[in-house]
């Protein structure tokens, strides 16, 4: 690894990343992020979680600098990534299944308008980078 500037700090190693996009209507979104909310606050606290990011999806062409017109549907979508230093095995087994999840489930799967989409992202140390502090 090489050095960082001194004024980066150093964060704990990442095991990997969860990659969740759920597509919800957006008179629904408001309900949704109160929902959220209560496992976000908790999950922020387990010593394990590195970070997590949430927020709407707005398209974005970079070789145009625009957006894609509307489809009509009045969906949004909501995409979170959360940063774990576990194994995917205890995060699975134990993580997932606190209580603290099941309000927050009961509420928003209904709210689905097609299944969620996740992924899990095994960072490469050498292509990692976070600026902390700024």
């Amino acid at each position: 690894m090489t050095d960082s500037p001194a004024h980066l700090k150093q964060i704990r190693p990442l095991a990997f990343i969860l990659n969740v996009r759920m597509t919800i209507l957006a008179i629904d979104l408001s309900a949704f992020l109160a929902a959220i909310k209560p496992p976000y606050d908790a999950v922020i606290r387990e010593s394990e979680c590195v970070f997590f990011n949430l927020g709407v999806v707005e398209p974005f062409d970079p070789l145009t600098g625009g957006k894609p017109a509307d489809d009509g549907k009045g969906e949004v979508v909501v995409s979170f990534s959360e940063g774990w230093n576990c194994s995917l095995e205890w995060f699975s087994n134990v993580q997932l299944k606190k209580e603290y999840y099941d309000e927050y489930r009961s509420i928003t799967v209904p709210m689905y308008r097609k299944p969620p989409a996740f992924e899990i992202v095994r960072p490469d140390e050498e292509f990692c980078h976070y600026k902390v502090g700024m």
